[in-house]
């Protein structure tokens, strides 16, 4: 489904649940519209596939209402921000250790929306982010049938003056702040672009050239980007 050329989403009706979001920052995505908060199910799925902001008000286990896209992320107009309140983008995450300030998937999100600050009309930031879903890729279900993801992931491409990097993150859905994780760093979850690709099942960024997109996803360098 598409929403406009800056955001774009697969989703399951099987699981009732994105197989990934997609979406650019770059000189005109800066703002400060401030958050939606309207969950509301998105209109593109057909009714018997849709979710509810009330799917997830008896969820077991500590489960709470994880954007995919940030409302963060879409902050340069009301319309691209009521669309992250779309349940389509909403995914079952843990609220204790992982969908809260200050955990290592908050950390991976600001990152991600500091390397999105982007003020010269040649960059642009391409961000992939989803939940793993699929067999042995959840861990069960929430109501109305929704899948929890086993995993979160981001696959992220700079391009400036067609010059390219790449980086990936991909992040147990657990407790982040207890053992094991709580030593980590948001960098001990850092992979390659081809690595994450086998992780997944996904190919990511094939519209760049074929020498490029071997090149780019092959190796990331930590250095390259600010942290």
């Amino acid at each position: 489904m598409f929403y406009g050329y800056k955001y774009s989403i697969e989703y399951s009706y099987e699981y009732k649940h994105c197989y990934w979001v997609a979406y650019r920052f770059d000189n005109t995505t800066g703002g400060s519209v401030g958050r939606n908060e309207n969950y509301q199910p998105d209109p593109n799925i057909p009714k018997q596939y849709q979710t509810y902001k009330d799917d997830y008000n008896f969820s077991a286990n500590g489960y709470t209402r994880g954007h995919l896209c940030a409302s963060s992320d879409r902050q340069y107009s009301v319309e691209a921000n009521k669309q992250t309140f779309y349940m389509s983008n909403i995914s079952p995450q843990l609220q204790t250790g992982f969908n809260q300030s200050g955990t290592t998937w908050d950390k991976a999100e600001g990152v991600v929306q500091k390397w999105g600050k982007i003020t010269q009309a040649s960059d642009t930031l391409y961000v992939i982010k989803g939940g793993t879903i699929g067999p042995n890729k959840i861990k069960g279900y929430i109501d109305n049938g929704i899948a929890i993801p086993k995993y979160f992931f981001m696959a992220v491409l700079y391009c400036s003056n067609k010059n390219y990097k790449a980086i990936a993150f991909y992040l147990p859905h657990e407790n982040l702040k207890v053992p094991p994780y709580s030593s980590k760093e948001l960098k001990d979850y850092v992979l390659s672009i081809d690595e994450l690709e086998k992780e997944t099942g996904f190919d990511f960024f094939i519209n760049l050239p074929d020498d490029v997109e071997k090149q780019v996803e092959a190796n990331y360098t930590l250095s390259d980007w600010s942290w």
